[in-house]
């Protein structure tokens, strides 16, 4: 990134966290500037976008989480097994936001750890309770 492009990102994110309205660190709020930012076709509102952050400990390098199915918003599994039975459009957002001038490969092979994981069709959450928090999990 320049470091004209640079400066104009950090004026951007720093603008947008005093419009926010809550109190939040830097890094904090670029996660969720970052999820809106990439999820922006969606249309998501605020409270849709936080409720997909998952950035804590044990997150497995997952900052924010989103599953949309037919493009909509699935929060919950239950959203899921009525309503969708024929021609399902699955889509999967999983975000790693960094505010930082640097990304390291340690990012990415974080990432591919926990969706070969969770994306196992034998997957059992017991055995991943402690390793990855609740929020990852859930999704």
């Amino acid at each position: 990134m320049s470091k004209n492009n640079k400066v104009i990102l950090e004026q951007l994110v720093k603008q947008e966290l005093e419009n926010y309205g809550e109190s939040l660190s830097h890094n904090d709020f670029f996660e969720i500037f970052a999820a809106d930012q990439i999820l922006k076709d969606f249309e998501m509102s605020s409270e849709e976008i936080a409720s997909g952050i998952t950035g804590a400990s044990h997150d497995g390098g997952i900052d924010s989480f989103y599953l949309f199915v037919n493009g909509d918003y699935i929060r919950e599994a239950e959203q899921v097994k009525e309503k969708y039975k024929k021609n399902v459009d699955i889509e999967v957002a999983i975000i790693q936001s960094k505010y930082q001038d640097s990304f390291s490969e340690d990012a990415i092979l974080k990432i591919s750890r926990v969706c070969k994981s969770l994306f196992d069709f034998e997957f059992i959450r017991e055995n991943f309770e402690g390793r990855y928090n609740d929020a990852v999990l859930s999704r």
